[in-house]
């Protein structure tokens, strides 16, 4: 379910029922195997918004403490990549949601919209911000994503576009441009010093 923050669901707290009541839909009236859940901004098509994430948090924890159907979160980020923007949206998303108890899920950056702005990057910040962030006591994680938000969240009406992926990766082996690898290893120092504690 994609419930809309600002549009029917109105504003956090809406979108959270809207969400909740969304993982119950998925069980008893599309049968499904899991329920995608991503609610995003109507203003700024992102769910890296402090409103979104502040939602999210809430109806994940809900739909953790009174379910055992499997979910997960997906990130809708509004910067694209080669950012160290991106990186910080996907890491403020990834620990809200699996302090909160969801699985996660990624995909492209720039609010989907531009053709080939997808990174593989993207996907390994989630998968070792994951990592970093599990069993994290939810105060902590609040103090680590406030600091991100600060980072990041005045540019959310105007975030940078990034670079395509054949710009920043080699087409033949998926690597990332040195530059890349080199912003990319820059965010991570800086989020261990956030206090994400990463296993490699």
């Amino acid at each position: 379910t994609m419930p809309v923050l600002g549009g029917y669901c109105g504003g956090p707290e809406g979108t959270a029922l809207t969400g909740v009541a969304g993982h119950v839909q998925a069980i008893l009236v599309f049968r499904g195997s899991c329920q995608h859940h991503a609610p995003v901004h109507i203003r700024d098509s992102t769910n890296s918004s402090r409103m979104t994430l502040g939602s999210i948090g809430l109806s994940t924890q809900a739909i953790a403490r009174n379910s055992h159907f499997p979910f997960f979160n997906a990130a809708v980020i509004g910067a694209g990549p080669v950012t160290e923007m991106a990186l910080y949206e996907i890491a403020a998303h990834v620990v809200t949601c699996v302090v909160s108890g969801s699985s996660v899920w990624t995909s492209g950056g720039a609010k989907h919209d531009p053709i080939d702005h997808i990174s593989p990057m993207i996907s390994e910040m989630t998968g070792e911000v994951a990592h970093a962030a599990a069993g994290m006591k939810r105060a902590q994680a609040n103090e680590i994503v406030e600091k991100l938000l600060s980072r990041y969240e005045k540019n959310l009406d105007n975030p940078p576009k990034g670079k395509r992926y054949q710009d920043c990766h080699d087409i033949r082996t998926s690597e990332p441009s040195k530059d890349y690898r080199v912003l990319y290893e820059k965010v991570k120092k800086g989020l261990a010093g956030f206090g994400l504690k990463f296993t490699y």
